[in-house]
């Protein structure tokens, strides 16, 4: 359903042009005269052709995770186990933050809270010995400690800078000894295996793309073809570059993918056999999407059923045959019945072009 909507709305700013009545159907009223010579037209037959999805697109080599990693307290930089191009596992502590301070923050809520309990437990076996305000109070104090010892684990825990996944270390932007500012980035990890390539498509070419779609990325900086798929398509274009994004995902084991590469991206899907015509061949009407077909020497307006936009060319999936001859030039000046001659013929389409008859094409 998105595609099909994708599909319309893409073909309605294609025809634009050509609303406002003068595509109207057979049941649209017209008060004009068709010129008594016919309209001069160049029409193309129709045929069923391979239908194929080409595209070739330029983009930018990212990791595949990318985290610039920081203290969210901030203190006093104790160590930094490693270095720039060190490859890390998820989980590996990596940097230490004022760990000794909060460990002995930790050790105080860890004996206040035991203590609390204790108490809170002594006060229980007591039985009608103790008021029930004092054991409230007991109660009380045994949850508000260990809220605190749950507050000072967190904070321990924190207090190290761990990978979050397997990667490498592509920045340490702090030494021992220094003072971390709470949340400026000290380290940086990026997953290089695989690797993303994040791609700005035109409103135009996204509707023809599907999540899961093969494709092969080369990069001058290799010089050679990697298998990879489409990842990610996003659902929201730019709104002040009308683009879309979409991320292709690539298996780079040998790590020669590095971000900030440039990648081209080609894929190419064979669809079956349709009738494809060229977009602009579309004429669009209040009531729907359609074309001019010739039929002895008149204009039959046919309403069509459009399927997948192939960057300029659409396919027609219902309302064409096979053989039927499609006005291509000077459709967007007939209405309905309009005598027409014919000047040239073609048939439709090989690669989206016409391919014309010896007589009178070219």
């Amino acid at each position: 359903m998105t595609l099909r909507l994708s599909t319309l709305c893409y073909l309605a700013l294609l025809s634009a042009c050509s609303v406002d009545g003068t595509a109207a159907s057979s049941a649209e009223p017209t008060e004009r005269s068709a010129p008594s010579d016919g309209a001069r037209v160049e029409v193309a037959e129709v045929q069923h052709v391979p239908a194929e999805l080409r595209m070739g697109l330029t983009g930018e080599i990212k990791g595949l995770r990318d985290a610039n990693l920081a203290s969210s307290q901030g203190g006093f930089v104790e160590a930094v186990s490693v270095r720039t191009g060190a490859e890390v596992r998820k989980g590996q502590t990596l940097m230490t933050v004022d760990r000794q301070l909060h460990a002995a923050g930790y050790a105080q809520a860890k004996a206040q809270s035991e203590l609390a309990a204790a108490e809170f437990a002594r006060l229980r076996r007591m039985g009608d010995a103790v008021s029930a305000s004092q054991l409230q109070q007991a109660e009380t104090q045994a949850k508000v400690t260990e809220a605190g010892l749950a507050q000072a684990r967190v904070q321990l825990s924190r207090a190290s800078i761990v990978a979050p996944f397997d990667g490498v270390v592509s920045a340490v932007n702090i030494e021992e000894g220094e003072i971390a500012p709470p949340g400026n980035g000290l380290l940086r990890v990026v997953q290089l295996d695989p690797v993303r390539v994040m791609l700005a498509v035109s409103d135009r070419e996204v509707v023809a793309l599907e999540e899961d779609l093969p494709v092969v990325v080369t990069a001058s900086a290799i010089g050679q073809q990697l298998e990879g798929r489409i990842r990610q398509i996003s659902p929201v274009g730019d709104g002040r570059t009308r683009s879309f994004q979409v991320e292709v995902e690539v298996p780079n084991p040998d790590r020669k993918l590095l971000p900030g590469m440039v990648a081209r991206v080609e894929l190419s899907r064979m669809l079956g056999e349709h009738i494809v015509v060229p977009s602009d061949w579309i004429v669009s009407t209040p009531g729907g999407y359609g074309v001019f077909v010739e039929v002895d020497g008149s204009a039959k307006w046919r309403p069509v059923e459009l399927g997948r936009v192939l960057r300029n060319q659409v396919v027609v999936e219902g309302g064409l045959s096979p053989g039927d001859a499609v006005i291509m030039v000077g459709h967007r000046e007939l209405i309905d019945g309009d005598s027409v001659l014919v000047s040239r013929r073609g048939v439709c389409c090989d690669r989206g072009r016409v391919q014309y008859e010896a007589l009178g094409g070219s």
